[in-house]
């Protein structure tokens, strides 16, 4: 009973809130549009009043009221002369370069990719087959002891499936099996992988 009635105290409270709020927010909307109507009325009595209107330097058409006349008088803009922003001979120039720059980075970052590759993918086949010899020892291996074999760098995961690809490509057959934390070499392939 008291929590029901902590809760209608509380959404009571919040909605006067919000109505106060919204009733703050209307009475000042209704002085900013009294306010508004104020600077219209003024703006109309100044505009009666007759003056002319100074001639636009921007190209466009200007309004003048003429003296002695009830109507306005629209004058067509002057032309103006526009310089060309670019120099073609100079952009042409900078393209040149832009073209000579990309072409010697390519070159230079296609060396780069191809020797980082190659070393890569050296290094990684000889570990992968230095690590073949090793499990070649005997048939039954723990995650934990290839880990020790392999090092703190080597996936183990990642090794086992590089070792089952390069077996598929060498005899159609994959030479380590994982079941659970033992690992399964097929001794047999020995003489026709190293």
């Amino acid at each position: 009973m008291i929590l029901a009635l902590i809760i209608v105290f509380v959404i009571g409270g919040t909605f006067f809130f919000l109505w106060q709020d919204e009733h703050e927010k209307r009475i000042e909307a209704e002085k900013q549009i009294k306010d508004l109507k104020r600077q219209l009325k003024r703006g109309q009595k100044q505009g009666q009043k007759q003056r002319k209107a100074t001639k636009d330097s921007s190209g466009f058409a200007t309004i003048e009221k003429s003296e002695g006349t009830h109507g306005y008088e629209i004058k067509k803009p002057q032309p103006q002369v526009s310089k060309p922003l670019l120099d073609q001979e100079k952009l042409a120039e900078l393209q040149m370069q832009t073209r000579a720059s990309q072409d010697m980075l390519a070159e230079i970052f296609d060396q780069e990719e191809e020797t980082s590759t190659e070393a890569i993918t050296r290094s990684d086949d000889e570990r992968m087959l230095d690590m073949l010899r090793r499990l070649f020892d005997k048939e039954v291996w723990t995650r934990a002891e290839i880990a020790e074999l392999a090092g703190p760098e080597v996936m183990i995961g990642s090794l086992l499936e590089q070792i089952n690809d390069y077996s598929c490509s060498k005899i159609d057959d994959i030479v380590v099996e994982e079941d659970d934390d033992k690992i399964y070499v097929a001794i047999e392939y020995k003489e026709h992988l190293i």
